[in-house]
């Protein structure tokens, strides 16, 4: 997972708030940013115990951080958050938002509740951790990158019914365009990365506690991949995670608003 970047490529970011970092994608750009010298990390999870884990392991290869447990969905926790994290380590350089939830409620059976859920930590969440981020960075007058994620099925229809998760994930498409022409001339990038079927904890949401069960399933997604998918294979959590640092770094300087598909060939523009 730690495998190193051409550091005369990719000039990485100095200070760098990470979300959705106890498990998965999120976690996977943590470690890989923390190997390769970022000095300063901003780390949020609603999964305190997740996030104490990966703060521990970001901290035992010499990075400073600061780690806040909180809910992106939450406008107010979000906003403080950011602030404390300016107070110590100065307005950051570059956001990675992987925070995010799934749901596999049929369509007919989407009620209020579920529909809130969803939008309100995929959608509004988005929106929260990037109102923050740019006004930390507009107020020191500081360039930087913001770099959400998105999802194949917001291009290419749900595959398993999730359709809340994949509208949510349409917003984060327009969010992304819609800040980058917004905050372009203030030299701030915003990009987001469109994971297809990626091996993190979100695939098997829904799935319950039987380890057979989860296994059965994998196996069949894994023999849909190998039809389905060009490179036939479903994806790994840092290959997500080094095209978002990708994005953030100084190697993608002239591109902004774009939706960076990361599927294995799953689905082509």
């Amino acid at each position: 997972m730690d495998r190193s970047y051409d550091r005369k490529f990719v000039v990485l970011p100095e200070t760098v708030i990470v979300t959705g970092v106890a498990s998965g994608m999120g976690r996977a750009a943590a470690e890989i940013l923390a190997s390769n010298g970022v000095r300063n990390m901003g780390l949020i999870d609603n999964n305190a115990e997740g996030l104490a884990q990966t703060a521990g392991a970001v901290e035992a290869k010499g990075v400073k951080v600061h780690a806040i447990a909180l809910s992106v969905a939450d406008r107010l926790a979000v906003h403080a958050a950011f602030e404390a994290l300016a107070a110590k380590f100065g307005a950051p350089d570059s956001l990675l938002h992987f925070a995010g939830i799934s749901s596999r409620v049929p369509f007919d059976e989407i009620d209020d509740e579920n529909a809130d859920t969803v939008l309100g930590v995929n959608l509004k969440g988005s929106m929260w951790v990037a109102q923050a981020a740019l006004r930390q960075m507009r107020k020191a007058s500081k360039a930087g990158s913001i770099v959400f994620t998105g999802s194949v099925s917001a291009r290419r229809g749900p595959v398993h019914g999730n359709v809340a998760y994949a509208s949510s994930k349409g917003g984060v498409n327009t969010l992304t365009r819609t800040l980058a022409r917004q905050y372009g001339p203030y030299n701030i990038r915003v990009n987001a990365v469109s994971p297809g079927q990626i091996y993190t904890p979100l695939l098997s949401k829904g799935w319950g506690d039987d380890a057979d069960v989860i296994k059965e399933k994998l196996r069949v997604r894994e023999e849909v991949a190998r039809t389905e998918v060009v490179l036939g294979r479903i994806g790994q959590a840092h290959e997500v995670a080094r095209a978002a640092i990708f994005l953030a770094s100084e190697a993608s300087s002239y591109i902004t608003g774009e939706i960076l598909e990361v599927n294995g060939g799953f689905h082509f523009d």
